[in-house]
């Protein structure tokens, strides 16, 4: 005979149930944040919500996020950022037009620049039918620190940098580097429009690639010099009138074919910027009324906001609306040595790179002008690349 149950033992067998329940469901909640948390994007990344596309960014970069929030729309969670573990959330904002459902070709391109900075892998558990996760592992060295005093670069580490050369006209094979650009496709090179002006005495004519050091051949450096098909110029920009709209798309002769150190950049997508720690890059000069640098320069700077930068220059005779919004200002840190672009910097890129994408560079402004270099209480002034992406894209990716 089977021994009677007692409603005590009754009791336990529920509660055992119960338990094993419970355990089963914290166990699948748990499998579920373990997937959503894992879902291999990071930063920067292509992701939807609601159907809508989208990109993955910090909150405070998301221009979405406010109206997202008042709705009471819950947003999706990409990954967490590292240290204060900030929500990177996929972020509809970067949608063109009125189509908002589209990413703007800008960012289309930019998924692709991404890989080529990239080893694509894939992650998951080892059971059959398992799905797998993602991850994109940089190819480069992300110990290198962005933020530095005004030093030399590494080789290879900015491959979108471009340097525009000048000639005669007679003799093409000695070129003047005097102006910087950046890589945005492979066909074109970003600058300003103040360094593409050229007489029938100096032509701006050819466009250095990968280079490191400028004059010195056999650093390891596979450069490559083109020519130029065409340039085209804000058709705002007014040298004689202002300095406002000074920025201008070099069409390079042929196709480029990127490397490990030519690699186009991405443009920054909105006019929304948290971070306000960025870098400078150029050959100019390295200090006020000194010589060009030979060798690429690299220096880290600060975003000063427009509002504080309008009162450097109020009574600037070419700025009769002082620091526009299509403009931003940047200068070195208050607690570090007075640092700034300088002469030869002109047309190079103000950039950041993303956390999950310390090998991929987003321009957010082109080097325009200042007061002096690096003097006290001055910042330099740079053509923002945002207020532009129209006007970039019509010509870059009609």
């Amino acid at each position: 005979d089977e021994p009677k149950q007692t409603g005590l033992s009754r009791d336990i067998r529920a509660d055992r149930s119960v338990f094993a329940e419970t355990a089963m469901l914290l166990s699948a909640f748990s499998s579920f944040l373990l997937i959503q948390l894992a879902s291999g994007l990071e930063e920067g990344d292509r992701c939807s919500i609601n159907g809508q596309n989208g990109v993955c960014l910090v909150r405070a970069n998301c221009p979405e996020y406010a109206q997202m929030k008042q709705l009471g729309v819950r947003p999706r969670i990409c990954a967490y950022k590292t240290g204060p573990r900030e929500p990177i959330i996929c972020c509809p904002a970067l949608a063109s037009g009125n189509d908002r459902r589209n990413v703007r070709r800008s960012e289309q391109y930019c998924d692709q620049y991404r890989k080529l900075a990239s080893t694509e892998i894939f992650v998951g558990p080892l059971t059959p039918g398992a799905e797998l996760n993602r991850h994109l592992v940089p190819q480069c060295d992300e110990s290198l620190g962005l933020i530095v005093g005004g030093q030399e670069s590494l080789p290879g580490e900015f491959p979108h940098m471009a340097v525009l050369g000048w000639s005669d006209g007679e003799d093409d094979r000695d070129p003047e580097f005097r102006c910087g650009g950046s890589l945005i496709s492979d066909r074109y090179v970003l600058t300003a429009g103040h360094c593409v002006r050229t007489t029938k005495a100096n032509v701006v004519n050819v466009v250095r690639l990968g280079d490191h050091h400028l004059y010195e051949r056999g650093d390891g450096m596979r450069e490559v010099t083109l020519g130029i098909e065409a340039i085209v110029v804000h058709p705002e920009y007014r040298p004689s009138e202002s300095r406002y709209n000074d920025i201008a798309l070099v069409r390079l002769n042929q196709t480029v074919t990127f490397g490990t150190n030519i690699r186009p950049a991405c443009l920054w997508p909105t006019n929304q910027l948290n971070e306000t720690r960025v870098v400078a890059i150029g050959y100019g000069d390295t200090e006020d009324y000194g010589s060009p640098s030979s060798v690429l320069m690299k220096v880290g700077l600060e975003v000063l906001p427009n509002d504080l930068c309008r009162g450097l220059y109020v009574e600037e005779r070419k700025l009769p609306q002082a620091i526009a919004d299509s403009q931003l200002c940047a200068r070195s840190p208050v607690d570090k040595q007075p640092r700034d672009t300088c002469r030869g910097d002109s047309g190079g890129p103000l950039q950041v790179a993303l956390t999950g994408h310390r090998c991929l560079y987003y321009l957010i402004g082109i080097t325009s002008f200042g007061k002096g270099c690096g003097a006290a209480g001055t910042a330099g002034v740079y053509t923002r690349v945002a207020a532009y992406l129209e006007w970039i894209e019509g010509i870059v990716w009609p």
